[in-house]
């Protein structure tokens, strides 16, 4: 990942959270062996493997809409300062996952894949993602991130470029911490 100085503090933020996710997943995956990853606290918790996945499905979910607001953001052209805009319902989304000790119900769509995951796959994916993760975020770097895009779960739910951005970063670390958890369960195998 290159270090890019962003002109916008929002994005700044979100590299930031990114960044200390992908560090605390590295961290997380050394210390858990492939059984351990696999351990489910109980069935309807997820593994620490499940966790991961549930992130790397989320980022593809989220990949057209943002791509999509991105062209639109460019054809607008650069803008500045980028306000704080977006929708009432995109703000409270963001909170939602800012809250960790409340439990929220998973739309389908980002699931995790199955119980068949392979944890070198999940973990390559993973960082993937988060080479893609610094690349869109230099890219909109300047752009106006009030453009609006449709949350993957309903089109009905609009959310601005920055809340999207603001929301997946957040939701990173929100799972990273839940994958964390799973290795200070009495059961977790060590």
């Amino acid at each position: 990942m290159t270090d890019h100085r962003f002109a916008h503090s929002q994005l700044a933020s979100c590299d930031q959270r990114f960044r200390q996710a992908a560090t605390r997943v590295e961290t997380l995956i050394n210390r858990v062996s492939s059984d351990g990853a696999r351990w489910k606290p109980s069935s309807d918790r997820w593994s620490i493997l499940e966790c991961l996945d549930h992130l790397v499905v989320t980022a593809d979910a989220y990949d057209q809409p943002l791509r999509s607001a991105i062209d639109v953001a460019r054809a607008e052209g650069p803008r500045s300062p980028p306000f704080r805009r977006g929708t009432v319902l995109g703000w409270l989304l963001v909170n939602s996952v800012t809250n960790t000790k409340r439990r929220v119900r998973t739309p389908a769509i980002f699931e995790p894949s199955s119980c068949d995951l392979e944890l070198e796959a999940v973990v390559q994916r993973f960082s993937d993602i988060h080479r893609h993760w610094n690349q869109l975020l230099e890219s909109v770097d300047g752009l106006d991130l009030g453009v609006r895009l449709s949350s993957p779960v309903s089109r009905w739910i609009q959310l601005s470029l920055e809340q999207a951005l603001e929301l997946l970063s957040q939701h990173e670390l929100r799972h990273v911490g839940q994958a964390e958890r799973v290795t200070e369960m009495e059961l977790f195998p060590s």
